[in-house]
């Protein structure tokens, strides 16, 4: 049984996330302990623990350690299945890691399947739902994929809620993907998604907005929400540019003036506008499975994270180096050989 060690890199969530669905994939039985061993909270939370049992329900795998806080577990997989699927992570945890956990999965399997997963639709430090839609999802389209998302709840910490519902057909998925330049931009747009909140925290942040970007206000969505038992407040910003769409975004956080959340969005726009990679730093982890699943492909991205580099690692110990990472002018390239169709 394969054995990998949870502290390796950058010692979070990630490791677990993608060895689970490798481990399905490749049909390879495997004990990761020291879970999340590099963060202040080690172990499983709420969120890892959905991931844990919802690859087990995929792919019929036999689970130890599969509770709360638990930092070692074991997971033998048998075949992957699609379907129809529910999840319930019972907290505010990040509807789009579970996602992320199992969407391989299929991709893999070139199958049918349909989800609705509960909990946080818009989170700190995890893709949000907007990112998924407007630039993840649109990726694995090129690719041959079928998926479409909606939210039918928006939730946010800490009550949660949320619900997103997941429509996927991979049957034609498995064509190769090249993300090298990125074109002119043609288009920037901001959506604020606001729960149970004063209209003025997103007026105030629209402005914020308009001034630091030069936004007009038909480039400008507010979506004043009142279906939910949680409320708060998350800010987005789309760069469409020929060759990709890239997100970025911020929640509201309790006690900050929502003028600072939009700054601090609009600076993160700012910063890859004066990149020439098209690529961001959070995408950049996230299409390296995909490629590897797919035929393959190569991207340029702004940089190579600890997040991207200790993924590419946890790839190499389940199917040999797959990704090569080099320096470019404009960025750094990733060239991702595709996993053997035999498998």
């Amino acid at each position: 049984m394969l054995h990998i060690d949870g502290r390796m890199g950058e010692g979070g969530g990630q490791i677990l996330r993608s060895s689970l669905a490798l481990s399905a994939i490749t049909n390879t039985p495997y004990v990761l302990d020291h879970i999340r061993g590099k963060r202040s909270n080690p172990g499983l939370q709420a969120q890892h623990l959905c991931s844990v049992r919802a690859a087990a329900r995929v792919c019929n795998a036999l689970v130890t350690g599969d509770e709360l806080r638990s930092s070692e577990l074991s997971f033998e997989p048998q075949d992957i299945v699609g379907g129809y699927f529910e999840f319930d992570i019972g907290t505010a945890g990040s509807c789009s890691l579970v996602l992320q956990t199992i969407l391989p999965m299929f991709l893999h399997a070139r199958c049918q399947a349909e989800l609705r997963i509960r909990g946080g639709t818009h989170n700190p430090w995890s893709p949000s739902i907007d990112f998924i839609q407007s630039t993840f999802i649109p990726l694995l389209k090129h690719m041959g994929a079928d998926i479409e998302l909606t939210v039918e709840t928006p939730g946010f910490y800490p009550k949660g809620g949320g619900c997103i519902h997941v429509r996927i057909n991979t049957e034609y998925f498995g064509k190769d993907l090249h993300v090298l330049k990125r074109g002119k931009v043609q288009s920037i747009e901001s959506i604020i998604t606001s729960l149970h909140l004063p209209e003025h925290v997103a007026e105030r942040e629209t402005e914020t907005i308009r001034r630091k970007l030069g936004l007009k206000k038909k480039q400008q969505e507010v979506r004043q929400l009142d279906s939910g038992i949680s409320e708060g407040n998350f800010v987005s910003i789309l760069v469409r540019s020929e060759g990709i769409t890239e997100c970025f975004g911020e929640p509201g956080k309790i006690g900050v003036p929502a003028e600072r959340i939009a700054e601090k969005v609009c600076k993160q726009v700012k910063k890859y506008q004066k990149h020439g990679a098209p690529v961001g730093e959070y995408l950049a982890d996230q299409l390296l499975l995909p490629l590897l699943l797919g035929g393959g492909g190569s991207f340029v991205a702004t940089e190579a994270s600890l997040h991207s580099t200790t993924n590419a690692d946890v790839i190499g110990i389940f199917c040999d180096p797959r990704v090569e990472i080099t320096q470019q002018d404009q960025g750094m390239r990733f060239n991702v050989s595709p996993l053997s169709k035999n498998l």
